[in-house]
């Protein structure tokens, strides 16, 4: 794979799906048609999927490894800590993307940043690398 494909696979994905959170958090009114309660577990659910999903793409780009995907097949031996970095740097961008995006809705009128949001982020990061990681050992057996 080369330089272009490999930043149109693995890195183009991961920014682009960060224009799409942005333009969701510059909308002034994002409510269903759903009653209240509803509503809002909707959105919230919808928080977790984006924020899953921006983590799936970051990790997958943090593995790459001179240009190739890692093969979790393999007995990682030294790259486990190269794995383990993967993770945590995808989990940390993503958290402060998070953060950030939560930030610009605090300027968005009727939107308001919340750090329960940033939590609920959190677990949607949490639960999308877990299932991505599940999927990729289940894929590559």
């Amino acid at each position: 794979m080369n330089r272009l494909q490999s930043f149109l696979f693995y890195y183009l994905p991961p920014l682009l799906w960060a224009g799409v959170i942005f333009y969701f958090s510059s909308l002034s009114d994002l409510k269903s048609a759903l009653p209240g309660f509803f509503d809002l577990i909707l959105r919230k659910i919808a928080h977790m999927t984006e924020f899953g999903i921006l983590a799936v793409l970051c990790l997958r780009m943090f593995l790459l490894k001179k240009g190739k995907p890692l093969d979790l097949r393999k007995n990682l031996g030294p790259e486990k800590v190269y794995l383990k970095e993967a993770f945590i740097t995808a989990f940390i961008l993503s958290l402060l993307y998070s953060f950030t995006d939560e930030f610009h809705q605090s300027f968005v009128f009727g939107r308001t940043g919340a750090l329960g949001d940033v939590l609920i982020d959190a677990m949607g990061i949490i639960i999308g690398i877990y299932l991505f990681m599940r999927w990729k050992l289940r894929v590559q057996n």
